[in-house]
């Protein structure tokens, strides 16, 4: 793979997830109180930007949306050129408040006379449980539809398999969704916050960008960080590939471990990494690279 060669890692995890909507019941879900609404396309971003900025400061990785990002989502061109079929837009509300929205489209098909159309969602933004729970029940419950699939438009850890009464129904097969290649180490480590505070030594191995190479010293928590070249003995080796690929929080360093790409020099040093490097939620996004 080219990527790793000049230093990315896969720092965001997408799933593929499809499920034959007569196995969609629930077993389990948040109380739902609120209502859906659909939303015309002139009036879409307006009503689903407040959620995704609410969006973006919850997932690491989401990347924030100027005008021309919510065109090009709502207008769909890429979708024009194949003539995919037209975008529905609806929002989830509890007492007045916007709290999720979807935006999906249905491919209709029929078989031997009998519909056997699939919804296709391509984003589903929610800010709490409640909605979650509301806008996937009302993807499936959309009349007419056999089967629903999903990409990188949901989150991976929005417990949608834990809601199902069969979650061996719902497919999933996991991709790459965002390659991250840290350009300035001690910078962009001093940039993020970390769950528990710790103080982490990392030996970095960067061949490509060699002003990375070194060790530097993370001095941080939830409120912020330092981080400073030291000739102290590394807790941890890895390469800035490996780097890349924890920074967001998505994986363990401890599991790279397992692959010998991670080295612990200090006895504890890969908890310590796991936990201050650990985020409430997983690194998310709605574009791929």
């Amino acid at each position: 793979m080219i990527y790793g060669r000049f230093g990315y890692g896969i720092s965001v995890s997408h799933e593929h997830r499809e499920i034959d909507l007569r196995h969609t019941a629930f077993a389990h879900s948040p109380a739902l109180r609120g209502q859906m609404h659909f939303v015309s396309k002139d009036d879409a971003q307006k009503v689903f930007t407040p959620i995704h900025e609410t969006a973006c400061r919850e997932y690491p990785a989401m990347i924030s949306r100027n005008d021309v990002g919510w065109e090009a989502a709502i207008t769909d061109p890429d979708g024009m050129l194949v003539s995919a079929p037209a975008q529905f837009f609806a929002y989830y509300e509890v007492d007045g408040h916007p709290t999720g929205y979807v935006m999906y489209r249905i491919r209709h098909n029929s078989v031997a006379g009998h519909d056997s159309n699939k919804v296709e969602v391509k984003e589903l933004v929610a800010n709490n449980d409640e909605a979650t729970a509301a806008l996937w029940r009302f993807c499936f419950d959309i009349d007419l539809a056999s089967t629903l699939s999903a990409g990188h438009g949901a989150s991976t850890d929005d417990g949608l398999s834990w809601m199902l009464s069969d979650p061996r129904r719902l497919k999933r097969s996991m991709y790459d969704g965002l390659w991250l290649r840290l350009i300035d180490v001690p910078t962009a480590l001093a940039a993020r916050t970390y769950s528990e505070e710790g103080s982490l030594a990392i030996h970095v191995e960067d061949s490509f960008c060699d002003w990375n190479t070194g060790v530097w010293r993370i001095d941080g928590g939830p409120d912020g960080a330092t981080c400073t070249a030291t000739s102290d003995t590394p807790d941890i080796s890895m390469s800035a590939a490996d780097l890349a690929a924890i920074y967001m929080g998505g994986t363990k360093p401890s599991e790279i471990a397992r692959s010998g790409r991670v080295v612990e020099n200090v006895s504890g040093a890969l908890g310590r990494a796991d936990w201050m490097f650990a985020t409430a939620r997983k690194p998310w996004n709605l574009v791929e690279f």
